[in-house]
């Protein structure tokens, strides 16, 4: 037990030669460190330096997966900043339901704190993010709804959703919890835990079976599912800033960026067409993707062929990532309407839509969807008069910035090179499959990779 509480570093001559070595020689534009309390150590912060050459001499990494420190903010977010804001900065949660904490015998970081990381994630231009588990003893559909909501009008940019898995050997996987909340489990295979591996001389196939909770005494089943459809809703509505340009507007009216969510999340429930689409597939697969009986998926998975399907993305993919790729790729001018009309009920109901306010809501859409749509086509590039001063308003962060305000000029739409090397580096990385595309929005700083705005000069 003592040697697993010791903590061992390596000598730091050796670090910084690793680093090299890998920003010499890798293709992939990010890191991954696999340390689970980054950044609570000064040797942290020296780690943090040689990365910083490293993206002034090499322009990499661009973006560091790391699970940060959750006990010193303040260093871990000096280390955000010497690698100018490439590191996220976490807040996580489980739940914000306080008889779910005491049920898991946990314990949250004060809202001010949260307050604080994300405030600092913004001025570093650095994604912070907060990890809600669902389906936790004593969760409910209203619980798990006021969990989000309450990250996002806190300002916490990224929600990562999770399952609870009911870990063998853990006490939420003993009898005794199980029995005391009802719990209800069905199985799965975990996403990209599977193969056809040659042993000896046949290929024998092998996979990972998980089980999760999907209901129990204080959440059902269609409760499950739609509180997995409102995670949906997050990552398409909300998550890393998709759509910041309108909830900055309605923020300046007072209007709540969960009431924006919550609006657009009912909405694309009743919606048709490509929204449509996409949350059908996600709830389909959700409910399909799990099994009863363990005893009956692992036959299914003997079947001759079918791990195939697996390893050809048939079956088994992550559902959020893969629809979320759907909708932000393949339907993101959908997803503007909805989001706009949504924006216009809400100034509406609260008295606050005039001409002027219409305008500007127009033109905003226009300007959002010519930097985020196609955005795989790094060639694509667009031109469009505009009367408000939008290269204002975006370097204010569109915030406390008046619709009223305006600048009639002509922008120009485009990637910067940079940017289109960066994408160029992610494709050829992770493929364009939706599940390829899913692991792009999981793995890059999204927000980074939109297409820029310039004005063009009078002649």
């Amino acid at each position: 037990q003592e040697y697993y509480n010791k903590v061992h570093w390596s000598e730091a001559g050796r670090i910084r030669r690793d680093l090299e070595f890998i920003a010499a020689h890798t293709g992939a534009p990010d890191l991954i460190i696999v340390d689970s309390n980054f950044g609570m150590f000064k040797q942290d912060l020296d780690t943090c330096h040689v990365l910083a050459e490293l993206q002034q001499s090499r322009g990499w990494p661009s973006h560091i997966h790391v699970s940060a420190g959750k006990n010193r903010k303040e260093r871990v977010i000096e280390a955000a900043s010497i690698v100018n804001g490439a590191i996220n900065l976490s807040a996580t949660i489980q739940s914000m339901d306080l008889q779910v904490l005491e049920n898991v015998k946990r314990r949250n970081i004060s809202l001010d704190d949260i307050v604080m990381v994300g405030k600092e994630a913004e001025k570093l231009g650095a994604n912070s993010y907060s990890e809600i588990i669902l389906c936790l003893p004593g969760d409910t559909r209203e619980a798990h709804f006021n969990s989000v909501a309450t990250m996002v009008d806190v300002g916490i940019n990224v929600l990562r959703m999770y399952q609870l898995m009911m870990l063998p050997g853990s006490e939420m996987s003993s009898v005794e919890v199980r029995r005391q909340h009802e719990m209800q489990t069905r199985y799965r295979v975990l996403p990209r835990c599977f193969g056809n591996y040659a042993m000896w001389d046949r290929q024998v196939p092998v996979y990972e079976i998980e089980e999760i909770c999907v209901a129990n005494s204080t959440m059902s089943y269609h409760d499950y599912l739609d509180c997995r459809e409102l995670n949906l809703s997050s990552e398409l509505f909300y998550n890393s800033g998709v759509f910041r340009e309108v909830i900055s507007l309605l923020t300046h009216y007072g209007i709540a960026p969960s009431r924006f969510l919550l609006a657009a999340h009912e909405a694309a429930s009743a919606t048709r067409g490509g929204v449509a689409e996409v949350y059908d597939g996600f709830r389909r697969e959700t409910h399909e993707s799990l099994w009863t009986e363990r005893a009956e998926l692992e036959a299914f998975l003997a079947q001759p062929g079918v791990v195939d399907q697996y390893l050809d993305g048939t079956l088994g993919s992550n559902e959020l990532f893969k629809y979320r790729a759907a909708g932000f790729f393949h339907h993101q001018d959908d997803l503007h309407d909805l989001a706009f009309e949504v924006a216009a009920r809400l100034l509406e109901e609260a008295g606050l839509m005039d001409e002027a306010v219409a305008d500007y809501l127009a033109e905003l859409k226009r300007y959002s969807c010519y930097r985020k749509t196609k955005l795989l086509d790094t060639a694509r590039a667009f031109e469009a008069p505009f009367v408000h001063d939008f290269k204002l308003h975006e370097a204010h962060g569109f915030d406390g910035i008046a619709p009223r305000f305006a600048t009639p000029q002509i922008l120009s739409f485009s990637h910067e090179s940079g940017q289109a090397s960066l994408i160029a580096s992610y494709i050829r990385q992770y493929g364009t499959s939706l599940n390829g595309l899913g692991r792009i929005l999981l793995r890059s700083h999204v927000n980074k990779l939109y297409r820029q705005a310039s004005v063009v000069p009078e002649l």
